[in-house]
């Protein structure tokens, strides 16, 4: 039965003599749609039943994450892509984030669906709150901080957009370690600080990574 907005557009369209707009398919069903039509392997179906299941957060996902996830290799991932159309992950993935907006901002004939900065805002609220999962077990970030802590140096790595997260984190870390390398540059001058690093006894390197377009 059609909402009384619904109503009230399509009695308008019939007394104008024009047809009323089409309501917006739901994202499941836009999924469905772009995935049911070509053959996949049963990897491939596996693939789709995740992102179906699971829009607003898998769309969010690099390569690595929705290969780990799905429990296939990152290679399938690509394939998936281009068997339902895509010239690789990076464009399937670009589909996926606009219906998961869509979605996360209240589905299609919604009035008061949010707008896209809002929709932007709830994809973090849903990536923190699967870091909040993610926490639930404290000792593991006691230990990680704990063999941080140990190894001596400790190197920082972040090149080019992730570069500001490693110099913050390098300073904060500096005030509770004594020796904390930070490696901005790439190439051989990463290879060779990496190096020393290993030489001079440190055990652990942390990483700064961000999307490049994030």
């Amino acid at each position: 039965m059609p909402s009384p907005q619904q109503a009230r557009a399509q009695a308008s369209a019939i007394t104008s003599g024009k047809t009323a707009p089409e309501v917006e398919a739901a994202p499941t069903s836009q999924l469905r749609e772009l995935f049911d039509g070509p053959r996949l392997s049963p990897g491939q179906r596996r693939i789709a039943q995740y992102l179906i299941e699971h829009i607003t957060e898998a769309a969010f996902l690099s390569i690595t994450e929705l290969a780990d996830r799905v429990g296939v290799s990152q290679p399938s991932v690509t394939r998936f892509a281009g068997a339902v159309g895509f010239s690789g992950y990076p464009a399937l993935r670009e589909r996926l984030q606009s219906i998961a907006l869509k979605a996360l901002a209240g589905g299609p004939g919604e009035p008061d669906r949010a707008n896209e900065l809002q929709a932007a805002v709830d994809a973090e609220l849903a990536n923190l709150e699967n870091l909040r999962r993610d926490f639930a077990d404290p000792d593991r970030v006691i230990h990680v901080g704990r063999e941080l802590s140990r190894s001596t140096p400790l190197t920082v790595l972040g090149l080019r957009i992730a570069e500001s997260l490693a110099e913050y984190f390098g300073y904060a870390a500096r005030r509770i370690h004594p020796d904390v390398r930070l490696v901005t540059r790439g190439g051989s001058v990463a290879y060779d600080a990496l190096l020393q690093s290993r030489e001079a006894g440190g055990s652990w390197v942390l990483a700064f990574a961000m999307p490049r377009h994030s």
